[in-house]
């Protein structure tokens, strides 16, 4: 994973990155993926499975089997006035139509699958995401990842402004994923939820990486000190 003045390898299950500071986390993953005010809809730089990845649309990514979960849900993680449904469906639309013709039953049933594997609360796969908790939204936008079977899943902000049980079954999920073969970045500003997640973490001040803590070397008072110096 090429990232800034050097290289960060992303070959282990669950890859981390700690980014101390406000907004920082924001602005470097958006950089990389999809908003960056220079660059356009493309990424700048990004190496999966040996293959550098560079210009890159997120039609493409996702053909690659590697996706990106926003941090902001509301205003660019899901579509707040269109179905759940409508929204599960949008990674894998060319799986669930047929020369532009939506196969209604096959989004139904794809839908329901994924509210029951998320344990989604929600009355119909009719409705607006903009009704629903925090928490609901965000397994909602878990839903459409997983639903288009990563390979590696970048999430920023996994949790952020959610009620404790979502959040617990949001780090579940994650783990059992990670278990199977899934590969995770994980960008967090939240020191608990990464040493409960991580197996290596780096640490990042001002945009650039300050440190890395792998294994039992994982604490927070040693993510802080290094964050401090």
């Amino acid at each position: 994973m090429s990232y800034n003045t050097k290289d960060i390898p992303a070959d282990s299950p669950t890859t981390n990155f700690m980014d101390v500071g406000i907004h920082e986390n924001v602005e470097l993953t958006n950089i990389r993926f999809d908003k960056s005010p220079n660059q356009g809809n493309k990424f700048l730089a990004f190496t999966f499975k040996n293959e550098k990845l560079s210009s890159i649309t997120p039609q493409e990514m996702i053909r690659k089997k590697i996706l990106y979960l926003n941090n902001n849900r509301k205003q660019a993680g899901l579509l707040l006035n269109s179905g759940a449904a409508d929204n599960m469906m949008l990674p894998r639309m060319d799986d669930l139509s047929v020369m532009t013709i939506l196969k209604n039953n096959a989004i139904a049933d794809y839908a329901e699958k994924y509210i029951r594997l998320f344990s989604i609360v929600i009355p119909s796969i009719f409705e607006k995401p903009r009704n629903l908790s925090g928490g609901n939204q965000q397994k909602l936008m878990f839903s459409m990842c997983t639903g288009a079977e990563p390979e590696l899943m970048i999430v920023n902000e996994p949790t952020r402004g959610i009620d404790v049980g979502a959040k617990s079954e949001i780090h579940k999920f994650i783990l059992q994923a990670s278990e199977k073969g899934t590969g995770f970045i994980v960008f967090s500003s939240d020191l608990p939820e990464l040493v409960g997640l991580c197996d290596r973490i780096y640490i990042m001040k001002n945009q650039t990486l300050v440190g890395d803590l792998q294994g039992d070397a994982i604490d927070e008072e040693a993510i802080l000190a290094m964050a401090c110096a």
